[in-house]
């Protein structure tokens, strides 16, 4: 009985290989991004995920982050959010670099918003993907003060103060 499960698995899994494109395909573990909330005056570190759905391995050229406004954000921003760095497996090293097909690189950021209310910044990743060679997503969170007042944030989970 153990065998032909087995070979159930090995026939599902054969007609999902053939699925895979050959082609990079790049993709991130979640769109929009969501970094949840921070109180104002502390910074976090928000990491997210690269996801090469291909076979053959995607080069990332380049990676920012951009404030809705167009100023280019960094920790003095109203935002907070620090320029991304990008990395696989333990290793966060510079650009250009490559993820193997199948596999996951990471994206890291830091996050210390400066004032209340909710932080929005545009994520572009250029890679080398032929079907989608710019991506780009949003970057939303909510600072909520310290002392514990309304932060001003617009969610789904909204309290009655408007927090997040």
């Amino acid at each position: 009985m153990r065998l032909i499960a087995v070979l159930a698995l090995a026939v599902a899994c054969s007609g999902t290989a053939d699925k895979v494109p050959a082609q990079q395909t790049i993709a991130l573990d979640r769109e929009p991004v969501d970094i949840g909330s921070a109180f104002v005056g502390t910074v976090q570190n928000e990491s997210l995920q690269i996801l090469n759905q291909g076979r053959a391995g995607l080069t990332i050229t380049k990676i920012s982050l951009t404030q809705l406004d167009g100023g280019v954000l960094s920790n003095a921003a109203a935002g907070g959010f620090d320029q991304p760095s990008i990395g696989t497996g333990s290793d966060a090293g510079g650009l250009p670099i490559t993820i193997g097909g199948l596999d996951a690189g990471f994206v890291q950021f830091n996050w210390g918003p400066k004032s209340r209310g909710t932080k929005t910044a545009q994520l572009s990743i250029s890679s080398d993907d032929p079907t989608l060679p710019l991506l780009v997503t949003t970057v939303t969170g909510c600072a909520v003060p310290a002392d514990g007042g309304p932060s001003g944030c617009v969610c789904a989970d909204a309290g009655p103060d408007g927090g997040c």
